[in-house]
Order: structure tokens, then C-alpha cells, then sequence
């Protein structure tokens, strides 16, 4: 191939050229809307351009593999190419040539994605696997042409165009690059139009499936445990709950067995079609950086997929690394430290035992309209779920370092010794006593404290929500139930700081930790430093709501009676002393 040359649809229609998707490309990701974009700009550029002027479709970059090229920027547009010829064929036989029989593209680990194009060139029917983006594509192509054209001739013309005029260009890369993927991934960082560099944890993807015999079933292992934004068993709309939870508990049964290809047979299909991964050439240049704490409408899991990586390494050594080896952005020099302890296979099948331990055992975070909740999979009488997804809450919340609480829960796990929601909270309640095993003294859980004292705040609200019955009457009980537990930074003075439109306290009182309460930074911002009768009426409005923001401050307001005016120094003395006995009460209480 010259790759000095502008190619069309046409000019690879005439050769043998085939082109493959590398493993560390991700799954075709572009929408309906992506589709649709493109074929509008080509049809409008038909209209205003000149005949012979061509729509550049940009650069694709591929390696020579000998018999075959991969496409290492570029794949989404050929793919999309390839979408077009599966459509436009029915208009052109001109287009079949660049199908090749469903030879031209090709999908290295990727049986099921190779298969469905074949299938669609051919006109045959798929089986069980289709890949939804690639059919949505399929279906906006045929879509624009039945909507947007008034004849037969019309729609003709228009694939004869594209065939002739949509146009790109070849770049090349030796192929030591592939032997070599710090060099690959400087590539990457040097493409300032339409690439990003490679994540870490995408040329490890690279690193550990080199080979490897299984690739295409540890490329679906791989594909599946990395999407964090939706469970690893997708669950059907009209699925029962049971029968879901069921999937889950059959395939954890078959990882503790060591039958992972079974495994993954309970996922795989149900999962892998709603995949919506990006790749190189459809994300603007921009620094990618996991965080779990997304405020878009959806699932998360509670940790990114590189700090997900970072704790299979730990647990495929040992479990016993230290806290500087949780460093995302250090992911392959650690895997290089520690690659000796286990081979490639062992380590994805690990990644398939603790994704589907994470999902079933742990919460995950649900958003709609950018508020968050959390959800558990797991079920069991209704109390104990309840207490266990709070908790788990809490400590999410509370716990700067995940890993201290989620490793040795999920080993526990995996060692099959927690049978129970309940056996499960007295487990991380015992860990987390231990970690915390001594109660500050009070001056250090006052406003001026130099330590943090956030765990406790969070600590108490827990268990305030667990021991509602013992603080708060049957109504109350209702607003309290539906606490959500959140990463709230700011610690609130219920009697202001400013006392300039207010009763005047010492300086001690009003930094006590019985005038303060954890709330979020907006809301903490919106107080400021208001007059006491203003803060009663919000949290009147949190009450009413059922939106509390700390069921310490709901509390402390039912101990004025709801009256601003009746919270004195002595009241708040008095709710100091009682809150920090109960903190102490807290260690023995298991469940």
C-alpha cells in the first residue's frame, strides 16, 4: 500500500488490502447520531461541492502487519465504512468489493464481532450475539436513505457519491512500535487532532493478552470487568428479582469452583451487547481521568477500573501490599513489580471472580436528576439489607483509602465465611472498630480540633439511623429511614460563628462538637453565618422533604423543639454529652 495516497471506498473496493482491529482498540462506540451526522454532511456536500470534490473523512493510521494492516487510529470511521457497504450495496454491487465477503475488516479476539459482520454482509441471519451499536448504525443508515430521498435514483446517486468522493489518507507506523508500547503510547500523547494517549491501563491490556492462546475469552473477561457504570449481569426489564439475583450467585458458585469459562457464559451475552465504549479517534484531545464520583444520570461502582486492577494485583500477591501501591497513574510499574506472582490467565479470571463479588456484595452508586443513592444487589431480610447498604455507605463515604475497608471484605468473601447480611455488616463493623478503635477526646472533636474529625460525624449519623427507635418517634423514624448518606466536606455551626444577629455564646460552646453537624458544602454555603431562625426553618424544609442533610442537626433541632430559641449553650452541652457516650456505645453495637 502507498500510504502517500488518498484512498476512497473505490480504490479499496479494488484491492486485497484487510485491515484488523487490534485488542487494545475498544468496541465501535458511535451512535445513531454520530451516523446520521456523517451522512448528512456528505449528502450536503454532494449538494454545494463541485463533482470531482472529495469529503475527507481524515486520517487513519495502521501498522503493516505482512498480510494484513491494523488500524491503530481510525477504526470507528472504517468501521462506519463498513456499515455503509452492508447498506449500500442493495443500491451499488460496487459496494460488495469492499466488503470483501466480510474479509475486509477484521476483529483480532473478537469471534462474535467478526461473525456479525460476516453475517450481515452475507444476508444470512446472526445468532445470538449482536452487537447494538453496530445494529443502531445499520438502522440509521437505512433510515437516511428511505427518509431523506424522494426516489430510488436519488438514493443511487448518493451511495455512488460516497463510493467515489468520501476520502481519507493513510499514515504509517513501523512495526516496532508493537513490540514497544511506550513507544505506541508516545504516539498517541504526540496527536494533537483527534487522538488521547493510551491509558495505563489500556497498554497493559496490551502487555498481559501478548501471547496469551484464549485471547478472545480473555478479551471478553477484559471488555466486561471494565465497564464500571453498569453491573457486570446486566438484568432484563421483565427479569424477576430473584431469578437475577440468581444468575450472580450461580456464577460466583462456578468462580469458587475454578469453572470460570462457565462463569462467564452467565454474563457474557447479557452484558457484553450494551457495552458503550470510545475510542482514539472519536474523543477530543482531553485528559481521560477515572473518577467514581460522576454526577451524570446512571449507574458507578463505588471505585474506577484502574483502582480496580491496582486491587486484583493486591490479591493475586498476597493481599498484603502496602497503601502506596494504590496509585492509578503508577499502574504498570506496578504490575511490573509483582507480574512474576501469576500469569495472564490467572489474573483475568481473578478480575471476573471480583467484579462479580463487587456487584452482587457491594453497593453501587445510582444518579437520576444528579442526586445520588445507592443500591445492593444482594438481598436479604429487609432490615439487615438495609443496615448493610447503609453501612457500606458510611464507610464509602468516610474512608479516604477504599481499599482498607473493600480488600478484606471481598477476601471474605471469596473465601466463602460470610453467609448473611448480617454476618457481612458484623464483619466490616468489626474491621472498621479496629481501624478506629479509639474514640477522640472531646477537645478533638471540636471545630478547632486539628485532626479530621469527619469519620466521626459520619459514624454517628450511621449509627443514629440504625438506633432511630431509641431517638425519634414513629414519624420521625419515617424521615430518618430515608437518610442518604453523602460525601458532604463541610461542618456546619448550628448556632452561627458570626453572632451579629444573634445571642452571643463562648467561643468554646459555639466550637463544641454539640453545636456541630456534618451537611454538604453547597448547603453549608447557603447558611453561612444566617440568623439561627433562618437554619431551623431549612432544616424544617429538609424535614418536610425527607432530604435530610445530618440526622445529627434533625436531632439537635427535636431537642429545641424546633424552636431556634430554645437552643441555649446548656442544650447543646447536654447533646455533646449525650452523643459522645453513644459514640462510645457504638463499639458494641454489632448489629
Amino acid at each position: 500500500m502507498n500510504m502517500e495516497n488518498k484512498y476512497t471506498p473505490e480504490l479499496i473496493a479494488t484491492s486485497q488490502f484487510k485491515f484488523s482491529i487490534p485488542l487494545y482498540q475498544r468496541l465501535f462506540a458511535w451512535k445513531k447520531k454520530e451516523v446520521t451526522k456523517l451522512l448528512f454532511d456528505l449528502k450536503e456536500h454532494f449538494a454545494k461541492m463541485p463533482a470531482d470534490e472529495p469529503y475527507y473523512l481524515g486520517m487513519l493510521t495502521c501498522i503493516d502487519m505482512k498480510n494484513h494492516y491494523d488500524l491503530i487510529d481510525g477504526q470507528q470511521r472504517f468501521t462506519v465504512m463498513t456499515l455503509f457497504a452492508i447498506i449500500f450495496k442493495e443500491y451499488d454491487d460496487k459496494w460488495s468489493c469492499f466488503l470483501m465477503d466480510g474479509n475486509r475488516l477484521n476483529f483480532i479476539a473478537r469471534s462474535d464481532d467478526k461473525a456479525y459482520i460476516k453475517s450481515k454482509t452475507n444476508g444470512y441471519p446472526t445468532k445470538t450475539y449482536v452487537n447494538k451499536n453496530m445494529e443502531e448504525g445499520l438502522a440509521a443508515i437505512t433510515g437516511f436513505l428511505e427518509s431523506y430521498f424522494n426516489t430510488q435514483e436519488e438514493r443511487i446517486e448518493f451511495v455512488q457519491q460516497v463510493f467515489t468522493r468520501l476520502t481519507f489518507f493513510f499514515s504509517y507506523l513501523p512495526s516496532s512500535y508493537l513490540a514497544d508500547t511506550t513507544s505506541l503510547n508516545k504516539y498517541f500523547e504526540a496527536m494533537n487532532a483527534q487522538g488521547k494517549g493510551l491509558e495505563q491501563h489500556e497498554i497493559l491490556k496490551v502487555q498481559l493478552m501478548r501471547g496469551e492462546k484464549e485471547q478472545d475469552y480473555l478479551t471478553h473477561i477484559w471488555n466486561l470487568t471494565s465497564m464500571m457504570d453498569h453491573p457486570i449481569i446486566a438484568k432484563e426489564e421483565d427479569q424477576d428479582e430473584a431469578c437475577y439475583r440468581q444468575f450472580y450467585e450461580e456464577a460466583i458458585s462456578l468462580c469458587r469452583q475454578k469453572r470460570f469459562h462457565e462463569a462467564l457464559e452467565k454474563c457474557r451475552y447479557t452484558s457484553l451487547d450494551d457495552e458503550e465504549e470510545y475510542s482514539i479517534d472519536v474523543i477530543q484531545p482531553e485528559k481521560i481521568e477515572f473518577k467514581q464520583n460522576s454526577y451524570e444520570d446512571g449507574e458507578n461502582s463505588i471505585i474506577s477500573f484502574p483502582e480496580f486492577l491496582l486491587l486484583v494485583l493486591d490479591v493475586c500477591t498476597g493481599g498484603e501490599q502496602p497503601a502506596s501501591h494504590y496509585q492509578p497513574d503508577k499502574l504498570i510499574e506496578k504490575f511490573d513489580a509483582l507480574k512474576t506472582y501469576f500469569t495472564a490467565g490467572e489474573f483475568y479470571e481473578k478480575m471476573l471472580y471480583y467484579r462479580l463479588l463487587l456487584d452482587y456484595y457491594t453497593i453501587r452508586r445510582d444518579i437520576k436528576d444528579g442526586q445520588g443513592n445507592y443500591s445492593l444487589i444482594l438481598k436479604g431480610p429487609k432490615d439487615d439489607s438495609d443496615k448493610l447498604k447503609q453501612y457500606q455507605s458510611m464507610l464509602y463515604v468516610s474512608t479516604e483509602a477504599f481499599y482498607n475497608w473493600l480488600k478484606p471484605y471481598l477476601r471474605k468473601l471469596e473465601q466463602d465465611e460470610l453467609h448473611s447480611c448480617a454476618e457481612m455488616l458484623a464483619f466490616l463493623k468489626k474491621e472498621d472498630n479496629e481501624r478506629h478503635s479509639i474514640l477522640p477526646a472531646r477537645k478533638d472533636l471540636s471545630y478547632k480540633a486539628s485532626g479530621n474529625i469527619r469519620y466521626w460525624f459520619w459514624r454517628l449519623d450511621y449509627y443514629l439511623w440504625e438506633q432511630r427507635s431509641t431517638f425519634f418517634n414513629e414519624e420521625e423514624q419515617k424521615i430518618v429511614e430515608h437518610y442518604v448518606f453523602r460525601r458532604n466536606r463541610s461542618i456546619e455551626h448550628l448556632h452561627p460563628q458570626d453572632e451579629s444577629h444573634n445571642e452571643e455564646w463562648e467561643e468554646e460552646a459555639v466550637h463544641s462538637f454539640g453545636n456541630l453537624a456534618m451537611i454538604s458544602q453547597s448547603f453549608n454555603s447557603q447558611q453561612s453565618n444566617d440568623h439561627i431562625q433562618i437554619k431551623f426553618a431549612r432544616i424544617h424544609e429538609q424535614i418536610s422533604n425527607k432530604s435530610l442533610q445530618s440526622i445529627k442537626m434533625f436531632l439537635m433541632c427535636k431537642l429545641a423543639d424546633f424552636n431556634y430559641q430554645n437552643w441555649t449553650m446548656k442544650l447543646a452541652k447536654e447533646h455533646e454529652n449525650e452523643m459522645i457516650e453513644f459514640l462510645e456505645r457504638s463499639f458494641y453495637i454489632s448489629d
